[in-house]
């Protein structure tokens, strides 16, 4: 038994060890200065890759930490060919005047001041509030006399929006009014975000793609539709980037157990602007490091798997009788 302590007391002390390590790597990743910076301390976490990330729950650091990067403009290089970031403040602002002008969004309340928690972003971004970037809807709300009708349809709530997926194991129908309809429908490239949720999952993003055409959505759900091109990828790592550092938490009001992040509390949230062609860079070089993530997820799951069977099995074959 004593033998057995020693082993896991090492074991202990090695892995907080590893994490600390890992972290500390991490963190000289997160706080470099600029895009050159940010290669020169990625290079040295892949000269010790294999002993900083060795299980699967290791990955998930890493991931917040490409998100980190993207939104400080740390992750791709700024060019000057790209068109100024005031030229598209002034696009969103024309766009919405336009809409409105057409009766197809509300005017969005004036945000006095913009939620940034402290982000910086290089000089030629901006940071603007979620409403100057996207009109904010809160989804439809249930009621008995809507549970049958001449015009049901498929709606979605907050049991099918998860982080980047929408699931549409269990989707229900209510009544809606053609009226309605329109005014619900969510869009190839909308974004729906948990409206209410437990505090740590409050505002958990994900694009819709048409995985149910015509559907409409619940008041569980807030749909953000960006404006003047802002390609929704883009916002959606912004939104993951927010849920995970804990800012839609502490924008949230909390009941008994329930967060809610209203309309109102998102529209002042910062969003991290660079112009639109550095936000498709971005978005691409997000992609491929979180393709390479689930990669090296998937591979260190199924080697811990093979470890615990083979344990499983060793200690089967030691106590069996002969």
């Amino acid at each position: 038994m004593e033998h057995a302590a020693v082993v896991e007391e090492r074991h202990l002390a090695a892995t907080s060890a590893r994490v600390h390590l890992r972290n500390a790597a991490l963190h000289a990743l997160t706080e470099a200065e600029d895009h050159e910076a940010v290669e020169t301390a990625w290079s040295r976490i892949e000269e010790h890759f294999n002993d900083l990330f060795t299980e699967p729950d290791d990955i998930q650091p890493l991931r917040q930490t490409i998100l980190r990067l993207a939104v400080r403009g740390r992750l791709v290089a700024h060019t000057v060919e790209d068109d100024g970031v005031h030229a598209l403040s002034r696009k969103l602002s024309s766009e919405i005047t336009r809409l409105v002008g057409l009766g197809e969004m509300r005017r969005p309340k004036r945000v006095t001041e913009v939620r940034t928690f402290g982000m910086e972003v290089p000089a030629s971004w901006s940071i603007l509030p979620v409403s100057a970037v996207a009109e904010i809807r809160l989804g439809r709300q249930r009621s008995p006399k809507d549970h049958s009708g001449p015009n049901m349809c498929s709606y979605l709530r907050v049991a099918n929006v998860y982080e980047d997926r929408i699931d549409t194991a269990d989707v229900k129908q209510m009544n809606f009014t053609p009226a309605e309809q329109e005014l619900y429908r969510v869009r190839y490239g909308d974004l729906l975000l948990n409206e209410g949720q437990s505090r740590e999952l409050v505002g958990r993003p994900a694009i819709f793609r048409d995985e149910i055409p015509g559907a409409c959505f619940q008041n569980t759900l807030l749909r953000v539709r960006p404006l003047a091109g802002i390609p929704s990828e883009y916002l959606l790592l912004v939104f993951r980037y927010h849920l995970h550092a804990g800012h839609f938490a502490a924008a949230a009001t909390q009941t008994v157990n329930i967060a809610h992040l209203s309309a109102g509390r998102l529209a002042p949230i910062g969003v991290p602007l660079p112009p639109i062609a550095e936000q498709h860079r971005i978005v691409a070089k997000v992609d491929e490091l979180m393709t390479l993530c689930d990669t090296l997820e998937t591979s260190l799951r199924r080697a811990k798997e093979t470890r615990e069977q083979f344990a499983g099995s060793a200690s089967h074959a030691l106590t069996r009788p002969d």
